[in-house]
């Protein structure tokens, strides 16, 4: 059996091209794409391919649709992880050494039709789509439940947090801590003076007791660092660009002061699930944020060009 597709492949540092092919029959296939969410590591990936990317690939993690098996709406985990080791075992299989995630390691959701090998096909988790949610919406998931994740790692609710960026990441944490500690104060920062405008009730603080942080500037760190009070936390949620890394950090300061550093790293399927549910009940609203809607032939002029002040969430869209 095959299958017509069109999908988007990057071959290259800046290379990608919308390809017409068909699904070869030793595949699986498993979901129709209705939308795919462009996230800030496909443009990243796209002009800079990590190593570990296997090229030639259909960049996409945040992506949804309609499940061939069932026909419910359904979106995807990002990636496939071995179900074997501990940390799987342990419900930590964001961090299982042998996960494969897709527009990485495997086939992505810039493309019409998604198939997996055989030996994988079982593997994938489908997490369906409450009524109400469209597909837009419903490509947030991901991202919203590498928030949702996150802050999850703070058990006491803290009365003050700085955000450091007010892109779409730090807008999420932002509606978050909102929703679910609404006595915190929140400030946020951010050097473009666009969106640190959007953010004009801040409430600036000396030191908070939780820092999160939603952007990629070792001066970032330090700068939270410098302001977390004593046994206060920190969530390093994004990760720092290559030339950053590593990081040189005070750590008698953070010895002394018993200040601890939270690790973050992706998301789990239940992440997905609380974020589709904050959602449909409007607890958390995501609408504005979704600020372009693109076709998929439009893909790789939209990946050349970078994402303005005004640009949270570009979503790729297949269908209604």
């Amino acid at each position: 059996m095959t299958i017509p597709n069109t999908k988007i492949l990057l071959s290259g540092p800046g290379r990608a091209k919308l390809v017409h092919d068909k699904t070869a029959s030793k595949l699986i296939p498993l979901l129709d794409i209705a939308a795919c969410g462009i996230c800030a590591t496909d443009r990243k990936g796209f002009w800079a391919p990590p190593g570990s990317m296997r090229l030639p690939l259909v960049p996409g993690h945040e992506f949804c649709g309609t499940l061939l098996t069932t026909g419910k709406r359904v979106v995807i985990w990002p990636a496939i992880s071995c179900g074997q080791c501990s940390l799987c075992h342990q419900g930590q299989a964001n961090l299982c050494e042998e996960i494969q995630l897709f527009g990485l390691h495997l086939d992505g959701g810039y493309q019409h039709h998604f198939s997996l090998p055989s030996a994988l096909a079982d593997k994938a988790i489908f997490i369906e789509i409450p009524p109400g949610l469209n597909w837009q919406q419903a490509c947030m998931a991901e991202p919203f439940g590498c928030v949702i994740h996150s802050l999850a790692m703070i058990t006491q609710p803290p009365e003050s947090v700085c955000i450091y960026g007010a892109g779409l990441m730090g807008t999420l944490a932002a509606r978050l801590i909102e929703h679910q500690w609404p006595q915190c104060q929140i400030e946020v920062r951010d050097p473009d003076p666009a969106r640190q405008k959007l953010f004009v009730q801040n409430h600036p603080q000396n030191q908070v007791e939780l820092v999160f942080l939603a952007c990629s500037d070792p001066a970032a760190v330090s700068d939270g660092l410098a302001h977390l009070k004593p046994g206060g936390h920190m969530l390093l949620f994004s990760g720092l660009n290559r030339d950053d890394n590593p990081l040189h950090l005070d750590y008698n300061r953070i010895h002394r002061l018993e200040q601890t550093l939270h690790g973050s790293y992706g998301c789990l399927p239940a992440d997905m699930e609380r974020a589709l549910d904050l959602m449909a009940k409007e607890s958390v609203v995501v609408d504005d944020l979704i600020t372009k809607v693109i076709n998929l032939e439009q893909v790789p002029e939209a990946l050349k060009k970078p994402a303005s002040s005004s640009e949270f969430k570009t979503i790729i869209r297949n269908r209604n």
